[in-house]
């Protein structure tokens, strides 16, 4: 008889525990586990939500309010009770607590949560339910040996609770861009032969983006005889304020930001990719970058530096470090051997984040025989 899993996620924006839950949704053995997702709250106008279409009915949608929505969380326990999972996979502060907390009374036998950065910001209260809720949780999975050590220690969680499990993705997902790249350049009115540098994810403090555009200022004022282009892709509340800094800068011919792109086609732009977050836990989207053969640029944050060789697949500089972003980005955007050399490295080094061993794990966990 098959094992029947609930994958759980706050909601289906586009991000990297979204699409890491998805991915377990998809990848799941369907020959050995009965696979249902569940998410808590509206998704945005940019989701993931029609990736779920080949679940069909074990795709479950609930509208939680709040934390304290005592009426949903009644309902979240009488589907799980009903449902009779065998184990239950969540991500994210909101739905661990939510799901986590249902799955403990409803006495679902296997209860793993992920922890997928280092939330410094955490409040005290967030800290408690995640200690005691720990007590009756299978595994908690890490996406980075920085996010254990630091979770264990911030929630004085014992590390023999945790296991590390990254972050991964579908090698095939990212090959094909939905046009070619000429037609990608001329969408945004990049002429040929412009070398371009791109970066993608939530525009929001944690991922930087002032930095990058400092860089971007500062290697145009270094070297006027040359052209390039940043394009920012993503959506957030920090939309406006950035476009503002880019005007500000004088950067308004070489900076762009059009919005939500496919994975592919962003891959397919990129000439080098851009990380200048400010922590992460392990950025799918750097996955993404090194297997399409793309070298990187990344500051020293959680997952990255595990991800990416320095001085062979990409370049690892200290967060806020903008001359070290405008040095780094330059070398890579203006030696084409450089880039090749470094991409191809990246892609041989992405193999080691594969869908198979993350599932392999995921698994393990299920079946009750991980190390």
């Amino acid at each position: 008889m098959k094992k029947k899993i609930l994958i759980a996620v706050n909601n289906l924006s586009v991000g990297g525990a979204e699409r890491v839950a998805l991915n377990q949704a998809r990848f799941l053995d369907p020959a050995r586990f009965e696979v249902w997702m569940t998410v808590l709250m509206p998704d945005p106008e940019k989701n993931f939500s029609r990736e779920t279409e080949f679940l069909g009915e074990r795709f479950v949608r609930f509208h939680v309010r709040h934390l304290w929505d005592i009426v949903s969380v009644w309902r979240i326990y009488v589907f799980l009770k009903r449902e009779r999972f065998d184990a239950v996979v969540t991500a994210l502060f909101f739905t661990n607590t939510l799901v986590r907390g249902a799955a403990l009374v409803a006495r679902v036998p296997i209860i793993i949560a992920h922890e997928q950065n280092m939330y410094a910001d955490k409040a005290w209260w967030q800290v408690l339910v995640d200690k005691l809720l720990s007590y009756g949780t299978t595994r908690i999975i890490a996406v980075s040996r920085d996010v254990l050590a630091f979770t264990a220690a911030q929630e004085h969680i014992p590390q023999e609770k945790f296991i590390v499990n990254y972050n991964a993705i579908p090698f095939g997902d990212i090959i094909a861009p939905t046009h070619a790249v000429a037609d990608l350049k001329k969408k945004l009115g990049i002429p040929d032969g412009v070398p371009i540098a791109v970066t993608a994810g939530r525009l929001i403090t944690q991922k930087g983006h002032t930095y990058l555009l400092r860089a971007a200022e500062e290697m145009q004022a270094l070297h006027p005889e040359v052209k390039f282009r940043i394009v920012i892709f993503g959506e957030g509340r920090l939309r406006d304020a950035l476009m503002r800094e880019t005007a500000e800068r004088g950067l308004a011919d070489a900076v762009l930001m059009p919005g939500v792109w496919p994975t592919a086609d962003i891959m397919a732009l990129a000439d080098v990719f851009v990380l200048p977050s400010l922590w992460e836990g392990l950025p799918v989207v750097l996955v993404e970058a090194m297997a399409a053969g793309k070298p990187v640029v990344t500051t020293r944050v959680s997952g990255a530096w595990e991800l990416v060789e320095d001085g062979k697949s990409g370049f690892v500089i200290e967060p806020k470090d903008v001359s070290g972003l405008r040095e780094k980005m330059f070398l890579l955007l203006f030696d084409a051997d450089l880039r090749r050399r470094y991409g191809d490295a990246a892609k041989v080094r992405s193999k080691e984040f594969s869908m198979e061993k993350h599932m392999t794990v995921l698994e393990s966990i299920i079946d009750g025989r991980e190390n």
